[in-house]
């Protein structure tokens, strides 16, 4: 995956202007286009890209030592797991043996929630989520105790991954976004604007790619403060790939997904509205401008 330098500032609502007829606008998905997202969302290399990410921004945002993901589909079949640990800490070893135990019994346990508990002079950090794409856990484990507001970031975050796997429909109904770009010699300028029947909403930034700087100024659309910390893109199947990560005011990552036709531009600012939507269902609550 490619990814891109989340560096943006906003401009004002004239970049319309300036960037001409360089236009991508995306109607609301067919059953056809959803068909074909859901298969690439779902398709092995796409999971694989998602959770390897979804690894090292848990490891990075918690300071941890070791992070461990498990998850079944949404036909129940065998979960999958994935973990980035130290090399002495093997599968036999009492403290992960203790973790991977605890683990599976959330996974499997039809509650979702956080549980916080020690072993061998580590905390660990257990959650699990339902999602349309299957329940997923998560342990995240260190040399020190978990707070308050991390216990809730953790849940938020693992739910946001369920999400990203699982949602194909990224933008309201019945709504249309349009995508504006052009190269300058500050960077690359990105106008999007989303419009129903009844809200009208812009934003614009400039980054030093197109991607970035359409994912800050999908961001300037949403009601809600969030910071753009990384987009990627990928070639999956004949289709763009494209993930974001979000953080907000408790500091732990958030994760967005859009697959798109090659051909489209619109990839970055579905990803963002996608992942807004876990700080907030409804991201565009409040009436526009």
């Amino acid at each position: 995956m490619t990814g891109h330098k989340a560096t943006s500032t906003g401009l004002g609502k004239g970049l319309a202007g300036i960037l001409g007829e360089t236009r991508d606008v995306a109607p609301t998905l067919g059953l056809t286009d959803l068909l074909s997202s859901q298969k690439v969302r779902r398709s092995p290399e796409v999971r694989g890209m998602v959770t390897e990410l979804a690894i090292s921004s848990i490891a990075a945002a918690f300071r941890s030592e070791g992070v461990v993901i498990a998850r079944r589909d949404g036909a129940g079949k065998l979960a999958t797991i994935a973990s980035k640990v130290p090399a002495s800490w093997s599968g036999v070893d009492p403290l992960m043996f203790e973790v991977c135990g605890r683990l599976w019994t959330q996974l499997d346990s039809g509650e979702d929630g956080q549980i916080q508990d020690e072993v061998g002079g580590y905390s660990f950090l257990l959650c699990r989520q339902s999602s349309s794409d299957g329940p997923m856990a998560a342990a995240v484990i260190r040399d020190r105790p978990f707070g308050q507001n991390e216990v809730q970031t953790i849940g938020r975050l693992v739910r946001s991954i369920g999400s990203a796997l699982g949602e194909s429909l990224l933008i309201p109904p019945d709504s249309t976004i349009r995508v504006l770009s052009q190269e300058s010699s500050d960077g690359v300028l990105a106008d999007v604007r989303l419009g129903s029947s009844d809200d009208r909403r812009h934003g614009a930034a400039v980054a030093e790619d197109a991607p970035t700087a359409i994912a800050h100024a999908a961001a300037e659309i949403c009601d809600i403060d969030f910071d753009v910390q990384f987009v990627g893109q990928a070639m999956v199947e004949d289709q763009l790939v494209t993930m974001v990560v979000l953080g907000d005011h408790f500091g732990g990552p958030l994760f967005g997904l859009a697959v798109t036709d090659v051909s489209s531009s619109t990839g970055p600012a579905e990803a963002v509205f996608g992942a807004a939507r876990v700080i907030n269902g409804d991201p565009f609550s409040a009436p526009a401008n």
